[in-house]
Formats: structure tokens, C-alpha cells, sequence
């Protein structure tokens, strides 16, 4: 399965870059998220409009639960990886429809961590990707 992680710089108060690790919380148990499941990393930044850049992809290889530091003290998971995205890619609407749907119905209500169903959305990343 593939799911969608929208990191908020504004809501986190830090670019996903700085964790230094390939990593994403959940502030929920995800309980349907396996070993080898594909997370999406999408960091929305501090500009507005806001920017969109696919920050990371990787495989679900570990899962670690609280406590946590910092920010992520009130996650109840953290997913852990190795990231096979070999440089951020900025998304906006020239892209496509895919992105077009990808911003509505996930980026646009910051959906934080969600399950990606939609087979055009996934299309487009692995094509922006390079997968």
C-alpha cells in the first residue's frame, strides 16, 4: 500500500531535512501500515502560496513508539526507512491532474498521514520520482 505523509513546515516549525533521518510520526496507531509499505513524504512550506515538494519516499522497514522529543512528543508512531528519492522534487499544478487531485483532496486539508488509493496520483509521483 502507499501512503501519503504531509510534513508542514509551518505546523512542525522545521523542514523536514532536519530530522537527518528518514523518518515520519503519526500522531495515530496506523494500524492497517505493513513492513514494505511505500510512504510519500510532502512538505508544505513556509511561502504563500504555499510550495510543495516531494521531500522523501521510502519503504516501511521499522516502526518506534513513544516517547519521543521536541516536537513529536504527543505522536503515537514513528516510521522508519531508508530513502530512495535521490533529490527533492517541487510539485505544483504544471504537473497535472494528478497533482491537481493530489492537492485537493490531501495537501489542501492537510490530510497528514493517509492512505493513497487513487492510481493517477501515484503515476505522477513515481514519474516525478524516477521509479
Amino acid at each position: 500500500m502507499d501512503w501519503c505523509v504531509y510534513h508542514s513546515e509551518k505546523t512542525m516549525g522545521h523542514p523536514y531535512s532536519t530530522l537527518k533521518e528518514c523518518a515520519v510520526y503519526s500522531k495515530t496507531e496506523q494500524k492497517k501500515l505493513c513492513f514494505g509499505d511505500t510512504i510519500w513524504v510532502i512538505q508544505g512550506g513556509l511561502d504563500t502560496p504555499t510550495d510543495f515538494t516531494l521531500v522523501d519516499y521510502f519503504k516501511v522497514q521499522d516502526f518506534d513508539h513513544p516517547p519521543f522529543k521536541g516536537a513529536y512528543r504527543d505522536f503515537a508512531l514513528k516510521v522508519l526507512g531508508e530513502s530512495l528519492l535521490p533529490k527533492a522534487v517541487a510539485l505544483d499544478a504544471s504537473l497535472g491532474s494528478w497533482f491537481s487531485e493530489l492537492h485537493g483532496k490531501y495537501l489542501s486539508k492537510q490530510r497528514f498521514f493517509s492512505a493513497l488509493k487513487e492510481d493517477e496520483i501515484l503515476l505522477g509521483l513515481r514519474a516525478c520520482s524516477g521509479t
